[in-house]
């Protein structure tokens, strides 16, 4: 077991690295906006926090209304560049950042709550801007790009063959164990 932990640690040791395999990445423009998206529905809250130099920050969040249908907005650290709507239904709150700078740089969570002492975020999003050379030679490139990430991240890997790993030894010896103990309670005329 501890040569499992070990193996983990090592191989998931660095958390950027980590975090990149569990984010969603968007590449956006300097000056640019964005609008990320999170499903409320059955949700009563509603939170954006960013990530950034080993700092979380809650940047935006509102609750829905019971009476009306609504979002209203009831904490925003700037009201000129953050926005939180939502759909007609109000199953879906959509952030957007207007007019992008080096700040707005890191991973975006959104965090919802169904009761009020719980908070569950779903996958990150990383803001990235596009490279400089890259700006010049494709003038065609989207306010945001969409990366698939659907795939296996090495984390991923490691779990699930580190879980086979420790399986496979375990059954290894706890068959050891059971053949020992068997030879040793035997008298010693059977064979």
């Amino acid at each position: 077991m501890e040569m499992y932990l070990l193996f983990f640690l090592l191989s998931c040791s660095n958390i950027n690295g980590a975090f990149s395999d569990l984010s969603k990445p968007m590449i956006v423009r300097e000056n640019g906006e964005i609008t990320l998206n999170c499903s409320i529905k059955d949700h009563e809250e509603v939170a954006w926090y960013r990530l950034s130099s080993d700092q979380l920050t809650l940047l935006i969040s509102a609750q829905k209304t019971r009476t009306v249908k609504s979002l209203p907005v009831y904490y925003n650290t700037d009201k000129n560049r953050f926005i939180l709507k939502a759909d007609n239904e109000i199953h879906t709150a959509m952030f957007t950042i207007r007019n992008l700078k080096e700040d707005d740089l890191g991973l975006y969570f959104c965090g919802i709550t169904a009761e009020p002492a719980q908070m569950h975020f779903g996958r990150a999003t990383r803001l990235m801007f596009e490279d400089k050379k890259e700006e010049t030679t494709a003038t065609q490139i989207p306010q945001a790009v969409e990366v698939n990430t659907d795939e296996v991240t090495k984390c991923e890997r490691v779990l699930m063959f580190g879980g086979v790993g420790v399986a496979a030894v375990l059954l290894l010896l706890t068959t050891l164990v059971a053949c020992t103990v068997i030879r040793h309670k035997r008298p010693s005329g059977e064979i």
